[in-house]
């Protein structure tokens, strides 16, 4: 396919977030360092999730961190996936 042909797709994935990224885990997650020297009081859990919309955003969390860090901005690294997705894999 051709460059300009490549224009008229929207880059919904966002691969160019994660190159040079190392991944982990078996759903190949990119790791996202903490990189910020203060973490903030007050953080948001949203832990009543389908397991699936747990892993879906947890990627594009670690992503959008891998690449903010990458670009100097500072990273908490707060992933929880909440008891009930490791409860229903066993």
């Amino acid at each position: 396919m051709s460059d300009s042909a490549m224009k008229k797709f929207r880059n919904i994935y966002k691969a160019f977030m994660v190159e040079g990224a190392n991944f982990c885990r078996e759903f190949d997650i990119p790791k996202c360092p903490c990189t910020a020297e203060v973490v903030p009081p007050n953080l948001i859990y949203y832990t009543d999730m389908p397991a699936a919309l747990k892993i879906y955003n947890t990627y594009r969390m670690c992503a959008i961190g891998y690449w903010l860090g990458k670009n100097g901005i500072q990273v908490i690294n707060n992933v929880r996936w909440g008891t009930n997705f490791f409860r229903a894999r066993q």
